[in-house]
């Protein structure tokens, strides 16, 4: 008998149906909700996403899932889907198009919550290196001799001070840069989800590649710009000494 397996599609956000880049879009929106840091995050929550993410995202891991869990997802695409009533009637080349560019809102809106908390984020960080600390020093301290193991730890906790010193500072700039092109990226977005929803009730025909195209870049560099900020802020809190980015490289 196949050990019960959790909804991943659920997990995600998505339905069974979804394509490789509604799983993706998913798992990002999911990983940011659900992450511990944040207020209401969940460790086993965040896990569950990780896992989800792993085996949707993986062709053969997706096809034994679904035939050992024939049900997945159907919820979520029912909970997806508006009353018949409510639902327009769209150019079907329109129609992927209209949850397309709904998904970049949610998540341009999901970074702007992001910004918004950031202080409390960050405050979050610094008080899981505080509890933590104390662990994180002793790591390096393998030394039984008294003389050598202040020196030692003298030295690895002066390493982790900078570290996180080029964090903080990587996370300004980062945030005043963002900030910068922000004023007009906002705006950009929402005009185009009113002229696609426009054109779509309607029933006309727009430039649906170069919607797609213009969404797929904004995306790209929504996903960057959480990531500057969640990596920054995992190593201002101690979880990792990997700084992917510094303020030169953004």
């Amino acid at each position: 008998m196949t050990a019960y397996q959790p909804d991943y599609y659920a997990a995600l956000g998505v339905s069974r149906h979804a394509s490789q880049d509604e799983i993706k879009l998913g798992y990002r929106r999911a990983a940011f909700k659900t992450h511990p840091d944040r207020d209401g995050g969940s460790e086993t929550r965040f896990k569950l996403v990780g896992e989800a993410y792993d085996t949707l995202s993986d062709r053969a891991k997706r096809t034994a899932y679904d035939q050992n869990n024939p049900l997945a997802g159907l919820k979520t695409a029912q909970q997806n889907a508006a009353p018949p009533s409510a639902q327009p009637t769209p150019e079907p080349q329109n129609d992927n198009l209209v949850d397309r560019v709904n998904a970049i809102v949610d998540h341009w809106n999901d970074y702007l919550d992001t910004l918004e908390n950031l202080g409390s984020l960050r405050k979050t960080a610094n008080l899981h290196f505080q509890k933590t600390h104390a662990d994180l020093f002793m790591q390096g301290a393998v030394w039984d001799n008294d003389l050598i193991r202040p020196q030692f730890n003298a030295h690895a906790d002066a390493a982790r001070t900078t570290l996180r010193t080029q964090a903080n500072e990587t996370l300004d700039v980062a945030v005043n840069k963002f900030s910068s092109e922000d004023r007009g990226l906002g705006p950009y977005i929402l005009d185009v989800k009113r002229v696609v929803k426009t054109h779509t009730e309607t029933g006309n025909m727009i430039n649906t590649a170069g919607v797609r195209a213009a969404f797929a870049a904004i995306e790209e560099k929504l996903a960057k710009r959480q990531d500057v900020i969640q990596n920054t802020l995992d190593v201002i809190g101690g979880k990792t000494t990997d700084l992917r980015y510094k303020p030169q490289t953004l």
